[in-house]
């Protein structure tokens, strides 16, 4: 019997938001009205902080969509997981301000 490959797991999916949001740091600062300092997005380097929020088929590609939220920020940072349709593979990730 073959075994198939581990699921991505919630925590997986809000490490790789935390990760991206670390790289990121400056440009995700900049796009909030009005910037905010390094200081006050470090809630959202904090793994726990994201909820998820929705999950979807991608429209155009054969991937699965993991939409998260922040807390504090109340929906105006949003991360985004894709991930291969059967959820064993992150793609990509996004964090963006809304």
């Amino acid at each position: 019997m073959t075994r198939g490959k581990r699921k991505c797991s919630l925590r997986d999916f809000r490490e790789a938001i935390v990760l991206y949001t670390t790289e990121h740091i400056d440009q995700i600062r900049l796009t909030f009205y009005p910037s905010r300092k390094k200081e006050q997005l470090s809630p959202a380097l904090e793994p726990d902080r994201w909820e998820l929020v929705a999950s979807y088929p991608a429209r155009h590609s054969p991937e699965m969509v993991y939409e998260f939220a922040c807390e504090p920020y109340k929906g105006k940072l949003k991360g985004y997981v894709y991930t291969t349709l059967d959820s064993c593979t992150i793609e990509n990730t996004v964090v963006q301000t809304e």
